[in-house]
C-alpha cells in the first residue's frame, strides 16, 4: 500500500450500529491502472495515470476496518463467504464494502499525499454525510 490517490487516500467515518463506538473503513488499491488483460474495468478520470498495478490477492483484502483500537482487513475474495452476503451488486468485481454495512455513515476523510507542499494538517479533509 501506499499512500497517493491511487491506492490508500481515505476513509469512511461510521457510527457502529446498536451504538458500539465509531469506527473507520479504509479502501487501498482504489484506483488499479487498466490494463485489458488484468482490470478492464474502467474508473473514470480518477484512474488516468495510475501507476498501481492490479492485483488479485490485494484487491481480496483491500477493506480494512479500524474499530475499537483493533484493524483487521476485510477477506471478500470471490467464493468466500462475505463476497456475496457483503458485497453488493456492482461492487464485486471491486470487491468495495460499504460503510452503512457497520452502521451509520457520518463523513469521509481524505489525505491528499500529493499537497506535500502544504502543512500536514491541510492535506486531511473531513466531508460530512
Amino acid at each position: 500500500m501506499t499512500l497517493s490517490r491511487f491506492d490508500l487516500h481515505h476513509a469512511h467515518l461510521f457510527s457502529a450500529h446498536k451504538g458500539l463506538g465509531l469506527g473507520l473503513l479504509f479502501h487501498a488499491m482504489e484506483y488499479p491502472a487498466y490494463d485489458p488483460g488484468e482490470w478492464p474495468v474502467d474508473l473514470g478520470f480518477c484512474q488516468c495515470g495510475s501507476p498501481l498495478a492490479f492485483d488479485a490477492a490485494g484487491m481480496d483484502w483491500r477493506n480494512l476496518l479500524y474499530f475499537g483500537g483493533r484493524s483487521a482487513a476485510v477477506d471478500c475474495r470471490p467464493g468466500g463467504q462475505l463476497h456475496e452476503s457483503l458485497l453488493m451488486d456492482g461492487l464485486r468485481e471491486a470487491r468495495t464494502v460499504l460503510e452503512a454495512d457497520f452502521g451509520v455513515p457520518l463523513a469521509d476523510i481524505y489525505y491528499l499525499h500529493e499537497l506535500r507542499s502544504s502543512k500536514s494538517e491541510h492535506r486531511v479533509y473531513i466531508v460530512p454525510r
